[in-house]
């Protein structure tokens, strides 16, 4: 049988702790803050913009419900009439080949 190998030993140390700079934590604390006052703002900012943008989407909603109403039930064909058109503006029935009733009579 052969002698077993020889290993050196490894000898791991400790790292040292850092010098602490009072002032360069200081000013890190006070970035922090300054960021977490802007983060806070920017979150305000975005809670209203969506209340916002719900309010405008639910008029939107009401806007869309009462033109496809006006359409549907024949009072823009009415006011196209009332005015002496013989056709309304393109997109306002349901179907684009779909005569108006103005163009059928």
């Amino acid at each position: 049988m052969s002698p077993p190998l020889h290993r050196p030993k490894l000898i791991v140390q400790p790292a040292l702790p850092p010098a602490v700079d009072a002032d360069a934590v200081t000013q890190l604390q006070r970035t922090n803050v300054e960021l977490t006052k802007q983060l806070q703002e920017q979150a305000d900012t975005i809670l209203v913009l969506r209340r916002d943008l719900a309010g405008a989407n639910a008029r939107l909603s009401d806007v869309t419900g009462t033109v496809t109403y006006f359409v549907t039930s024949g009072v823009v064909v009415g006011v196209a009439q009332w005015l002496g058109r013989r056709s309304l503006p393109g997109g306002l029935y349901p179907r684009s080949g779909q005569m108006s009733p103005i163009d059928q009579g």
